[in-house]
């Protein structure tokens, strides 16, 4: 679901850079620079999620 939300946040963001105009209340660059925070947000969950920030230690208790 994340990389479906990040696809689609990538290429809102693409549309907006091929339009390159705000919308008439000016709040364009306000909603680019949401969604610019929301895809480095995404990216950064996905890579925690692919283990790329993450140390995994497997630690194996023998019983006594």
């Amino acid at each position: 679901m994340a990389a479906l939300l990040t696809l689609y946040t990538a290429v809102t963001i693409a549309g907006w850079v091929r339009i390159g105009m705000p919308n008439r209340q000016g709040l364009g660059h306000v909603a680019i620079g949401l969604g610019v925070a929301l895809l480095v947000t995404l990216l950064a969950y996905l890579g925690y999620q692919a283990g790329l920030g993450l140390v995994r230690r497997t630690v194996r208790v023998r019983p006594a």
